[in-house]
C-alpha cells in the first residue's frame, strides 16, 4: 500500500530530494495565487492522514478503509492518497521498543509527500484523523505545514479521552492546540457532545465544526432469527480496562445461572484477562479470539446476539454500528457519542460506566427476555439503515471536502 501511495504521490515524475529552496518557493507561489491549486473536488486530490493507514487496527483504520472504498465504488470526485504518520506500530501495549524508532521515519515521510505532492501540484486538500496524546502533536505538526503551503485542512477527531488530555495541558499547550485546530477550513466531531465540547472548551468556531457519525458499509439483509439455545454475546475491542472488560467480566460471573457464551476479539493482555476470567470462574464460557480482520469481525456479529461495550469513555465505537447493522442488541454506556446512536430501551441498555450492578441487570434482562433483544436489534437495523450507512456519511464529507477547498 505505501509503494501504491508513494507511485499516487509523485505519478511520473521521478522521486527527487525536497530542499529547502522548494518549500520557499512554493510559499511564496502560494502567497500570490492564493488558496490551493483546485477549485472544486472533481480533479482535487485529497491526503487522507491517517494512523497505521487505511489497514491497520482499530475503529479509525476501518471507519477510513470504508469511506474509500465506497467513494471510489460510486466513482465520486475526487482521488485520494493515504499517508501514515506512524507506521503500523500504534502504541507501546502492542508493539516492541525496537520498532519505535520507525515512527519518526513515517511521520517525515508524510510530511515529505505533502511537501512534494504540493510543489508538483497534485494536493487539493489534507483531510487529519487525530486522536489524543502524541496524535494531536503529530496533526498540529501537519496542519501547519499545509496551511503554510495555503492547502485547506479538514480535521476529524476521533479521541475517546481528548478531552482529559486536554485538561491536562497547561495553558499555553491548550492554547498551541487550540490555535492549530482554528487553521483547519472545517473541523469534524462524532457527536453532539464533542461538538459543544470543541465550541465552549477549546474556542472553535461553530460555523466549522460539523457533527459526521461514523457509518459502515451497506449490510444485508441479516440472519432472519437468532433462536439459539445459548445467547451469544460478543465484546470487541481492545483488551484494557478503559473498555470496561473488567466489570464486564465480574457482571458475568453473577449470571452463571444462566445459558449464555462470550466471545472477546481484539488486541490486548490475553493472559491476563484469561488469570482474570478463571479467577472469576466464567473461563469455560469465555473464548479469546485476538485481533480479528474485519470480514471475521462481521462473521461474529451475523451470529451473536448481544454486543457489550462497557467503555469508561469513547469516541463513537465503529462496532456499535456494525453491530446494529447487524440487528445485534446493544449494552453499551452514555459517553462520547455513544448516545447519539444507541437509544437506551428502544436500540439497547446505556447503563452508567463501571456500575457493575447496572451491567448485570440490563444483561441478565437480555438473556432472559428473547423477544426483547430481537426488539431491539430490529431496532437498531433501522437506525442503521436510516442515518448510519456510509452512503449518508459520504454525501456529508463530499459536501465538507468541497465547502473547504472553497473556503481556502
Amino acid at each position: 500500500m505505501e509503494r501504491a501511495s508513494r507511485r499516487q504521490v509523485s505519478g511520473k515524475v521521478a522521486p527527487r530530494a525536497v530542499r529547502a529552496q522548494d518549500v520557499r518557493r512554493i510559499v511564496e507561489d502560494s502567497k500570490r495565487t492564493g488558496a490551493g491549486a483546485f477549485s472544486s473536488l472533481d480533479a482535487c486530490r485529497i491526503h487522507v492522514v491517517v494512523p497505521a493507514g487505511r489497514l491497520g487496527p482499530g475503529g479509525m483504520c476501518r471507519m477510513v478503509d470504508y469511506y474509500l472504498t465506497e467513494w471510489t465504488e460510486r466513482h465520486r470526485p475526487g482521488s485520494f492518497v493515504v499517508c501514515d504518520p506512524t507506521g503500523q506500530t500504534l502504541d507501546l501495549r502492542r508493539s516492541s521498543w525496537w520498532r519505535l524508532w520507525r515512527q519518526p521515519i513515517h511521520f517525515c515521510r508524510t510530511l515529505v509527500q505533502i511537501i512534494f505532492a504540493r510543489i508538483t501540484g497534485r494536493i487539493g486538500l489534507v483531510h487529519v484523523h487525530i486522536s489524543e496524546r502524541g496524535s494531536v502533536l503529530r496533526k498540529m505538526i501537519v496542519i501547519y505545514l499545509s496551511r503554510l503551503l495555503r492547502i485547506p485542512v479538514v480535521g476529524h477527531m476521533h479521541g475517546a479521552s481528548f478531552a482529559e488530555f486536554y485538561s491536562q495541558l497547561p495553558t499555553t499547550g491548550q492554547w498551541l492546540v487550540a490555535h492549530a485546530f482554528r487553521q483547519t477550513q472545517r473541523f469534524i466531531v462524532l457527536g453532539s457532545a464533542p461538538k459543544a465540547y470543541f465550541i465552549d472548551t477549546v474556542g472553535l468556531d461553530p460555523n466549522r465544526v460539523t457533527i459526521v457519525h461514523n457509518a459502515v458499509p451497506c449490510i444485508g439483509p441479516v440472519r432472519g432469527s437468532r433462536e439459539t439455545m445459548v445467547p451469544q454475546l460478543v465484546f470487541i475491542g481492545i483488551m484494557i480496562e478503559r473498555k470496561g472488560l473488567l466489570e464486564l467480566l465480574n457482571a458475568l460471573a453473577r449470571l452463571l445461572h444462566r445459558p449464555w457464551a462470550l466471545k472477546i476479539i481484539g488486541d490486548g493482555n490475553a493472559a491476563a484477562w484469561q488469570q482474570i476470567a478463571h479467577d472469576l470462574g466464567v473461563q469455560d464460557r469465555v473464548e479469546f479470539c485476538g485481533w480479528q480482520h474485519t470480514a471475521a469481525v462481521h462473521a461474529v456479529l451475523a451470529f451473536s446476539d448481544i454486543l457489550l461495550l462497557p467503555s469508561h469513555n469513547e469516541g463513537l465505537p465503529m462496532v456499535i454500528i456494525e453491530a446494529m447493522a447487524h440487528a445485534c442488541a446493544v449494552i453499551a454506556t452514555p459517553v462520547g457519542s455513544i448516545k447519539d446512536v444507541v437509544e437506551h430501551n428502544v436500540t439497547g441498555f446505556l447503563v452508567p460506566p463501571r456500575d457493575i450492578n447496572a451491567l448485570t441487570e440490563a444483561i441478565d434482562r437480555l438473556l432472559t427476555e428473547p423477544g426483547l433483544r430481537h426488539r431491539f436489534g430490529a431496532a437498531g437495523r433501522s437506525r442503521y439503515l436510516e442515518s448510519l450507512t456510509m452512503k449518508r456519511m459520504n454525501d456529508q464529507l463530499e459536501s465538507i471536502f468541497a465547502d473547504a477547498i472553497h473556503r481556502g
